[in-house]
């Protein structure tokens, strides 16, 4: 994984990131730019192994996030917004009364996820089928109707954003 700096590098020199930054939940204060960096990359390498099982019709399939295509869609806003506070031109204070806290955004990848859900799906996927009544033979023959079973990529991939958001 490509690194991701927060701080400037006479800010990392010049120290740590004081109190009040959080990223993710991740608490940064006292690490030096090169910390934050690691800590903040686990989180993310941690939320894209999280396994998903999605339910179709009573079954289960499993898999993880990573093969969905997740990604994290803010690393520059966040390195952007670090950056301003790691700068060393704003008064501690202000992080002690209005701490900066980052949330972590997130994506899978729509041709993934229909991708698995053409290859690991289908077979739960059913055509729906009116009943029919036939004659036959001087007799009524009745073919009872099935329920049709699809599944929606688009809501699906909506509903795993939504459920891989806050990590």
């Amino acid at each position: 994984a490509a690194g991701i700096l927060l701080v400037p590098p006479e800010a990392v020199e010049a120290g740590t990131l004081p109190a009040g930054i959080t990223v993710g939940g991740v608490d940064l204060p006292g690490m030096t730019g090169e910390e934050a960096d690691q800590k903040i990359e686990q989180y993310v390498e941690d939320m894209s192994n999280q396994e998903i099982t999605l339910t179709i019709d009573g079954n289960e399939i499993t898999t993880t996030a990573k093969e969905l295509g997740f990604t994290w869609t803010n690393q520059e806003e966040i390195e952007e917004t670090a950056d301003r506070y790691a700068g060393g031109y704003l008064n501690l204070k202000t992080l002690e009364k209005e701490p900066l806290k980052l949330d972590v955004k997130t994506s899978v990848d729509a041709a993934k996820v229909a991708q698995f859900v053409e290859s690991k799906c289908s077979a739960f996927i059913r055509e729906a089928k009116d009943a029919e009544i036939t004659r036959v033979n001087n007799a009524f023959q009745i073919t009872e109707s099935v329920v049709g079973l699809d599944v929606d990529i688009d809501a699906t991939k909506k509903a795993l954003d939504e459920a891989l958001k806050g990590g």
